[in-house]
C-alpha cells in the first residue's frame, strides 16, 4: 500500500465512526445490587467491570502500606493500582465520580452544578 492509500484507510475509518457516533445513544448499565459488579478476566488475568456502573467504596489504608488506601466493590479489596488497572478497560471513555455517604452508594445523588462552598 502507499502512503496515500493508507492515510484514505484511516481518514475512512475515522469518518465511519464519526457516523456510529452520530446515532450513538449511551445508556449506562448498572448491574442490580446483589449481583457482582466485577468479574476476574482469566485471559486478561484482571479483574473488569460487568457494566458501566461502579458502586464502590473508598476504604482506609491497608495495613501492609499505610500511604495505600484502598478501594471495596462486592466486599473485595482492590489497591489502587488494581482499581486503575479495572477501570483502565474504558481507556478512551470519559468518568465520572460522585462521592457519596458509604450507605447510599446504590442511590443517584442529587447533583448540583456550583462552585463548592469555602472550607473553613
Amino acid at each position: 500500500m502507499t502512503d496515500e492509500e493508507i492515510l484514505a484507510d484511516w481518514n475512512a475509518g475515522i469518518e465511519a465512526r464519526e457516523e456510529l457516533m452520530k446515532e450513538y445513544d449511551h445508556v449506562a448499565v448498572e448491574v442490580p445490587i446483589g449481583h457482582p459488579q466485577v468479574k476476574y478476566e482469566e485471559r486478561a488475568d484482571q479483574w473488569i467491570p460487568r457494566g458501566h456502573v461502579l458502586r464502590c467504596v473508598v476504604e482506609g489504608y491497608s495495613e501492609g502500606d499505610p500511604d495505600q488506601p484502598f478501594v471495596s466493590i462486592d466486599e473485595r479489596d482492590f489497591t489502587l493500582t488494581e482499581f486503575a488497572k479495572l477501570i483502565g478497560t474504558f481507556g478512551g471513555w470519559g468518568m465520572r465520580i460522585t462521592f457519596v455517604p458509604d450507605d447510599e452508594v446504590h442511590d443517584e445523588p442529587v447533583v448540583e452544578v456550583r462552585e463548592p462552598d469555602p472550607q473553613p
